[in-house]
């Protein structure tokens, strides 16, 4: 089976918001670019499918940001495939 670059970069995204993210820290996309070395708009574009199938969650605003929808360990690799392609 082959990932897909979106489903790698979407692997890297929840392994850095389950390294640097807490119920009460919110992790900004701008931190996770930085972090990453890829094209803010297209971390957007895989945070937008993980967000709509569950997988994370967001606020808007100045503390704002992004964090796993639930514990890092209950997570699976198909979950976010399947989100993202």
């Amino acid at each position: 089976m082959r990932i897909s670059t979106k489903g790698i970069y979407a692997l890297e995204i929840v392994a850095d918001l389950a390294m640097h993210s807490t119920e009460d820290s919110w992790e900004r996309i701008k931190n996770i670019v930085n972090r990453r070395k890829k094209k803010k708009k297209y971390l957007e574009r895989i945070m937008k499918g993980l967000k709509d199938n569950g997988v994370v969650v967001s606020v808007c605003g100045a503390y704002g940001g992004y964090c796993l929808a639930k514990n890092a360990e209950e997570i699976t690799a198909y979950d976010l495939l399947a989100a993202v392609e």
